[in-house]
């Protein structure tokens, strides 16, 4: 069976109308999901959250529990909300475009705060007010599952670039020198802005850290294992043991 294929950006029960009635019929993202997890192995798992939909408390729950149920293999795309049909069906607020990006940077905070935070812990924002907020359990994805965004305005490839893992991108030219150069902006974006990708040696001095502070291990993960396994290997693996947090690999040792 393969993925979610995502059967609705939308949280209720909505269509985009037309001769095709596009998304006229379409399943609750999160049920889907967890029915997906329970039928499968090895696939990623996504649901999507139309956040002005949905209360942050909630999504962290119906996450964690879709990521138990996945053993690991769940994934959460944010939508910050811009179908204005749907957000009146709710009775959620039509926000100004920037806006409607500051109320999902806020709701995400919430959301992984709860996947982190051990105590409880009290929440005042613009948009949202937390009393002793806690969560239990944790999600098995340490430190939380991966956030996946849509963002094409240049706010919204600036809220992907700081708040997601992926990033969907639409492409503006479909040439390789255009896409090439749209691509590489958004990557440089989020590395030099919000450095979500670190240099090999940012990763160990990441790691050399981790370890003074007392911890014995950590779990790691690639979005493509093929290519970047390899290049861990190459490119951190021998830093790591320069720095003395690996022993040199010995075959036969």
């Amino acid at each position: 069976m393969l993925p979610v294929d995502d059967l609705g950006w939308l949280a209720g029960d909505d269509s985009f109308g037309g001769p095709t009635n596009f998304n006229g019929s379409c399943f609750e993202t999160y049920t889907w999901a967890a029915g997906v997890a329970a039928m499968t192995e090895r696939a990623a798992v996504f649901s999507t959250a139309h956040v002005p939909t949905v209360h942050p408390i909630m999504a962290a729950k119906q996450a964690t529990t879709i990521d138990h149920i996945s053993n690991g293999r769940f994934a959460l795309n944010v939508v910050c909300g811009w179908f204005q049909p749907e957000l009146e069906m709710f009775g959620a607020p039509i926000m100004e475009h920037d806006t409607r990006y500051e109320y999902a940077a806020e709701w995400l905070e919430i959301v992984r705060r709860l996947w982190t935070t051990e105590e409880e812990f009290d929440y005042e924002g613009r948009f949202f007010r937390i009393q002793k907020g806690f969560h239990e359990p944790k999600p098995i994805q340490r430190p939380f599952p991966p956030i996946m965004n849509a963002g094409g305005s240049p706010r919204g490839q600036r809220f992907a670039a700081q708040h997601a893992d992926m990033a969907f991108i639409v492409l503006q030219q479909h040439t390789y020198d255009a896409a090439k150069a749209q691509i590489d902006s958004l990557r440089r974006l989020a590395r030099e802005k919000f450095g979500l990708v670190g240099t090999p040696a940012q990763i160990v001095d990441t790691m050399d850290m981790l370890t003074r502070a007392g911890l014995d291990g950590v779990v790691l993960s690639w979005v493509n294992y093929q290519v970047e396994l390899q290049q861990w290997i190459d490119e951190v693996l021998p830093l790591m043991e320069q720095a003395g947090l690996r022993r040199p690999f010995r075959p036969g040792a």
